[in-house]
């Protein structure tokens, strides 16, 4: 009895120590990021990007049928394909960060008794769960917004499109790397969809036309 409560004791002082570690890494994560980040993010995000794809990216294709309900659908249902590519890059991302951290970013030993995995791995799959989050809100905005722009504004959805995919894969790169540095592409998912959504209330609104 003696010897299995030494044993237990040492096994729960070495889980213990693990937590702590693992608690230090959450706590300190993201603190040496450039205080710029957030900002950078925002202009980035909010202005630059979707403006920029807005003004080059060519108009639909389908002439006047595009403006049509067959039309509008088509192009929401081919921009699909970019939130698909990046949930396939997130999964090859953060596999490999499975696969290529470094042993001497964490205890193996430890970590494995603790059930805890690198911080790499925790900051990828937290950024996997967000983005399936962002793009359910994404989604939904954009169907709403589908049927009420008028045909010389269909490019908002093309450009809110690039521009969730483009910050998408910097806001996963920046969390791995330093979790701060996650502003760099995290308003430009958020800010633009938010903008899109007031848009889609702003035209029902004033078309009396909520369902």
């Amino acid at each position: 009895q003696i010897f299995k409560r030494a044993n237990f004791g040492a096994a729960k002082a070495e889980t213990t120590a693990a937590l702590d570690r693992i608690n230090y890494w959450n706590n300190t994560w993201g603190t040496t990021a450039p205080t710029m980040a957030a900002p950078l993010g925002m202009v980035l995000g909010a202005a630059v990007l979707p403006l920029t794809f807005y003004t080059i990216l060519p108009a639909p294709s389908g002439g006047e049928g595009a403006c049509g309900p067959d039309g509008r659908l088509a192009v929401l249902l081919n921009l699909q394909i970019f939130p698909a590519l990046v949930g396939l890059f997130y999964i090859v991302f953060t596999g490999s960060q499975r696969i290529t951290t470094p042993a001497a970013a964490h205890d193996p030993a430890a970590a494995y008794k603790a059930q805890i995995m690198p911080m790499t791995v925790i900051a990828a799959n937290r950024a996997f769960t967000n983005t399936l989050e962002q793009y359910m809100l994404l989604l939904a905005t954009s169907a709403a917004l589908l049927n009420k722009l008028p045909c010389d504004q269909l490019m908002i959805l093309p450009a809110l499109y690039y521009t969730w995919s483009v910050c998408r894969i910097l806001y996963v790169v920046g969390y791995v790397k330093n979790g701060s540095a996650r502003m760099i592409g995290f308003p430009g998912t958020v800010m633009p969809t938010m903008a899109a959504l007031g848009y889609a209330v702003y035209l029902a609104a004033t078309e009396h036309a909520f369902y």
